[in-house]
């Protein structure tokens, strides 16, 4: 059925209930499920798994059915954007199929319906995907343009969600491949361009999609692409073998032409300028120049990125893809960090604690032509080393604390004062460059700040007023627990003083461009952070939670961040 076929008032409640749905996965998350994944989780999860394989063999995992959750981003770790969440129930498993896309701008989430693999985020290029009806794709704020291969292509808009929903399949070589798809926009939109067709879906509607040829002449199709991809395969295995040789020979020629010595050649590493001896041997792996080189190129595409979006209300693609490819590279940096045991709450803890950070201040002013001098060295050696030592404090004490959201508190407490003192070391022209005014102080986009951190743990609840917040809170945590008559009157009693807590600024206007695009100013989250703390231990204290129910809820690290749709 297609939007113009359905009424308004479908239309409405069929968005209302995809709402629902996805406060009800962000509860679950607030009650026990794990930081949702993004690049940066799948870069450490495939770092970690090949160091278990050095080990020994990895312990076969028992799929079985969970809440799966979607975190969209602008740039991946550092830039988280904009979270939605889904809850997919478990369902009788399925037989995967092949399918095979070709992502040419963007970025998109595959979900595995039976949570069997978790999640899984895809950028611009080939890929050939297992899917089983009850999967789902989402895209983050930027949208998504995918081939479909041999079936035509389909623009996917910002903030949607597309569900697998039904399948036919052919086997051919021994292999499962999807012949035809039923697609059901669950949210945002989706514009396809089949062979035959041009259709703009909107929430609520479905896109048949499938091969348009016999059976016989897909099997010689299917074949022909094979051969193609290996072909494909080996030829740029070839040229990357010719490149690597390449290197070596002029390594070889480079070192040849030097003088002749009695002392031996010593390869040149640049070491880090901050560091101390405990995490000295993780901050030497890091490349650091090209970190603050990376850094320095990408901040100023960032502030361009979000002024032009606030300007027109959409996105630039194009900027999109370069901040996405340079904040990937930043990434490849995160495993030497953790393995050399640099604290820190989710990936970008680590990417901001304090001797990491004065790194990359260091290298950034170096590449941007504005460096630190000798005076300002030392006062940051000082700073970094000192807060440091009270990162590490902090977190000692913070163990003591069951929720673990205290503990996020405390860290970025240390943070957010390591950060102003810095910036008393910095001139006023240092300062300008690491802190574009589009940027400073957000969530999402300040590369010198806790917003990182927060960036992280920060999720919009969507409400007209008080009384719609509560319902929307009170229902899905109902829910999730599967609470008594008795805990419920006492969970709506806890969420409703909750509820009055927050400034009655927030319910009179509509959200702003920010607040709308997933994004908050650091000094709303603390604060909303420290409230929601008191509302947790109240449910901790006064509903008689089962032993998992509690261990779940302590272990919330989200922070739910009210936005008004008046």
């Amino acid at each position: 059925m297609r939007p113009q076929d359905r009424s308004h008032d479908d239309r409405k409640t069929l968005q209302a209930q995809a709402e629902d749905r996805m406060l009800d996965t962000g509860l679950a998350e607030l009650l026990g499920a794990e930081t949702v994944p993004d690049l940066a989780t799948s870069i450490l999860r495939q770092h970690d798994r090949r160091q278990a394989l050095k080990a020994g063999p990895e312990p076969k995992r028992v799929a079985s059915g969970q809440s799966l959750h979607f975190l969209g981003s602008m740039a991946a770790a550092l830039l988280v954007s904009l979270t939605l969440l889904f809850l997919l129930r478990p369902q009788p498993e399925l037989q995967a199929a092949e399918l095979r896309i070709r992502i040419l701008h963007g970025e998109i989430t595959l979900f595995s319906r039976a949570g069997d693999s978790g999640s899984m985020r895809l950028g611009p290029g080939f890929h050939v995907l297992l899917i089983r009806p009850g999967d789902r794709v989402s895209t983050d704020s930027l949208g998504s343009l995918i081939t479909f291969e041999d079936w035509g292509q389909i623009q996917l808009g910002p903030q949607s969600v597309l569900e697998f929903k039904t399948m036919e399949t052919l086997t051919m070589n021994g292999k499962t491949i999807a012949s035809s798809l039923l697609l059901g926009v669950i949210t945002g939109t989706a514009t396809w361009f089949g062979l035959n067709e041009t259709s703009v879906n909107a929430a609520g509607s479905t896109i048949e999609v499938g091969f348009q040829e016999k059976e016989a002449a897909l099997v010689a199709n299917y074949e022909k692409r094979e051969r193609k991809l290996l072909e494909e395969n080996q030829r740029l295995n070839k040229k990357i073998l010719e490149l690597q040789n390449q290197r070596v020979r002029t390594e070889v020629t480079k070192t040849e032409a030097k003088p002749s010595s009695d002392e031996p050649v010593a390869m040149t590493v640049a070491k880090p300028v901050f560091s101390t001896q405990e995490y000295a041997e993780a901050l030497e792996k890091v490349d650091w120049e090209a970190m603050g080189t990376t850094m320095k190129d990408m901040l100023p595409l960032l502030d361009q990125l979000m002024r032009e979006w606030e300007e027109t209300g959409s996105p630039s693609i194009e900027l999109a893809g370069k901040i996405q490819a340079l904040n990937g590279a930043l990434l490849q940096q995160l495993p030497a960090l953790k393995d050399g045991g640099i604290p820190g709450s989710g990936p970008n803890g680590i990417f901001t604690h304090p001797l990491v950070v004065s790194n990359q201040v260091n290298a950034f002013l170096k590449a941007a032509g504005i460096p630190l001098d000798e005076r300002q060295i030392a006062r940051l050696k000082a700073l970094s080393k000192g807060y440091s030592t009270e990162d590490e404090v902090q977190r000692l004490s913070s163990a003591k604390d069951e929720l673990k959201l205290a503990a996020v508190l405390a860290e970025t407490d240390v943070k957010d004062r390591f950060y102003e003192d810095l910036r008393s070391v910095l001139s006023k022209e240092q300062i300008q460059k690491l802190y574009p005014d589009a940027l400073e102080g957000l969530t999402s986009g300040d590369l010198f700040s806790t917003g990182l951190v927060w960036a992280q743990y920060a999720k919009r609840v969507k409400a007209s007023g008080p009384a719609q917040f509560q319902e929307r809170i009170s229902g899905s945590i109902s829910r999730s627990l599967r609470l008594e008559s008795a805990q419920q009157k006492k969970l709506d009693g806890i969420v409703s003083e909750w509820a009055r807590e927050f400034p009655s600024s927030i319910w009179k206007h509509k959200a702003g461009f920010h607040e709308s695009n997933q994004r908050f100013r650091v000094q709303d989250v603390r604060r909303n952070a420290k409230r929601q703390m008191a509302f947790m231990r109240r449910l901790v204290r006064d509903l008689d939670l089962t032993p998992e129910q509690r261990k779940r809820l302590l272990n919330s690290q989200a922070v739910f961040m009210p936005v008004s749709t008046k």
